[in-house]
């Protein structure tokens, strides 16, 4: 595709060249006495080949007659490269792909707060369906073409993707790293996903990753370069299978509320800002039920990572940076967020 553009960019040039010689050379031959657009024009008229009058007495001087000649034969050459070069580029899509690709572009340039999922295969297209039905931002990066458009078909909406190599940082910034909320690496290989996690800190320092990892013994070392978190698939199926075998029932429910298209409530942490009227309260000061609905807090953290409150009473107090986990509705957990903030 790109030699096609390559090509499409040099006939566009050679056949401008060609018209802006012949102007010139025409108003040269008349020695600036033939009126510039009546050059263009001959020119036009040349290039064409339509055959219509001399504009231009081109014919009364030998030089005139030269030049014509030779730039019939050169000229018309040009512009049949041009046609030809430029039919084969339509027919053959790569308009199309250029115009939705320019399309893609503006609107990863106009999303923020989103996440990153770099690669969508076997992992990463459950992470975007799971973003993408939970009502969030996502933008999708992976080197085939045929797995981003396999995702868009089957979730059968427009979701935002870049196609390139998620470790380098043109990449990264092309999906809008810079604006980005979190960016989750599910590509097939450890050491992409390393490189990915380095090179995503690198530009981000403070931006949450999170990664996965085929070989557990792995971890430490995306600790090392900055991820926030790591999981590995192949350990968490083992764990699964576990609850699933020994306690279905429980493992079934907390399972389902992780996943907001099979049940009505959710989990989510939310974060208490300096300025939020909630900071300082207990929580039956704050009366949560009152202001934002039904919410059942679950758990405090402290500010800074500090200790974690599971359980907590009415007269468990709410600090400024503590982070609470709550169990609701989405649509209460987001006007809890909302007042948290």
């Amino acid at each position: 595709m790109e030699e096609r553009r390559r090509r499409v960019y040099l006939a566009t040039l050679l056949m401008g060249a060609s018209f802006c010689l012949g102007t010139v050379g025409y108003y040269v031959i008349g020695g600036g006495s033939w009126d510039l657009l009546d050059c263009a024009y001959m020119t036009a008229v040349t290039l064409t080949t339509v055959g219509y009058s001399e504009v231009v007495p081109v014919s009364a001087t030998p030089a005139g007659q030269a030049f014509t000649i030779a730039f019939m034969m050169t000229g018309v050459a040009a512009v049949l490269y041009f046609a030809s070069t430029f039919m084969a580029f339509i027919v053959e899509g790569d308009l199309r792909t250029l115009l939705g690709s320019k399309r893609m572009e503006k609107i990863t340039r106009n999303m923020k707060d989103h996440y990153i999922v770099c690669g969508v295969g076997r992992t990463g297209r459950h992470t975007v369906r799971m973003l993408y039905r939970a009502g969030m931002g996502v933008v999708m990066v992976d080197q085939s073409k045929s797995h981003l458009k396999a995702v868009v078909a089957r979730e059968g909406a427009t979701l935002p993707y870049v196609v390139g190599d998620c470790t380098e940082e043109a990449t990264l910034k092309e999906a809008g790293l810079g604006r980005a909320r979190g960016l989750l690496c599910a590509l097939d290989s450890d050491q992409a996903n390393l490189y990915t996690v380095l090179t995503a800190k690198e530009l981000r320092p403070d931006l949450r990753v999170v990664a996965k990892v085929s070989d557990s013994q792995a971890a430490r070392k995306f600790k090392m370069v900055g991820a926030d978190e790591v999981v590995a698939p192949t350990e968490l199926g083992g764990k699964r299978l576990f609850a699933q075998m020994t306690e279905p029932a429980a493992a079934a429910f907390l399972e389902r509320l992780t996943l907001p298209d099979q049940l009505d409530l959710m989990v989510r942490e939310i974060r208490l800002g300096p300025g939020s009227p909630l900071a300082g309260q207990t929580l039956a000061e704050a009366d949560l039920r009152q202001q934002v609905g039904n919410v059942l807090v679950l758990a405090i953290r402290q500010p800074e990572g500090g200790e974690l409150l599971y359980n907590p009473k009415p007269s468990s107090r709410l600090p400024p940076g503590a982070s609470v986990m709550a169990m609701g509705a989405a649509e209460d957990l987001d006007r809890f967020r909302d007042l948290a903030r």
